[in-house]
């Protein structure tokens, strides 16, 4: 399989993963990620899951041309918080894609290096497919909750 060839099953694989998280199932959302495993379409994968939460949540904008800082909506209490306050693995997740946005690549390298406190990076990668999946699910909600915080 050539680079591109698994660049595009990569992303089919974490679409079919990220619609099972949306709808609730993380079992078999899991079971499709892992199909990654060990391959150079991971890296791919989690690429695409970031930029699916820019595109979806954010909205237009231009990677790089402005400091970022991740406001992750905390689902239970509906507080909006700053990645440092999220949950472990929603932290490590909005860091990732907060250096994603920012364009820094040897940010987004280090913290795929190193998964949450405690975790390994399979459960992280989860906890980032399941933070992109809430997220994408409540982005009106999302979106109006970081206006008021701006």
């Amino acid at each position: 399989m050539n680079r591109d060839q698994e660049h595009e099953r990569a992303m089919k694989i974490a679409t079919i993963a990220l619609h099972r998280a949306m709808a609730g199932d993380m079992e078999d959302a899991a079971s499709y990620m892992s199909r990654l495993n060990g391959t150079d379409g991971l890296v791919d994968a989690i690429l695409g899951l970031c930029d699916t939460f820019i595109a979806r949540v954010i909205g237009e904008t231009e990677y790089g041309s402005r400091p970022v800082q991740m406001l992750l909506m905390n689902t239970e209490t509906g507080e909006v918080q700053t990645a440092d306050d999220a949950p472990v693995h929603a932290r490590w997740a909005g860091r990732l894609i907060a250096a994603r946005l920012a364009n820094d690549e040897a940010g987004f390298m280090a913290q795929l290096k190193a998964p949450a406190e405690g975790a390994q990076l399979g459960d992280a990668i989860m906890g980032l497919l399941q933070s992109v999946a809430i997220s994408v699910n409540q982005a009106d909600r999302l979106r109006a909750a970081a206006d008021g915080v701006s």
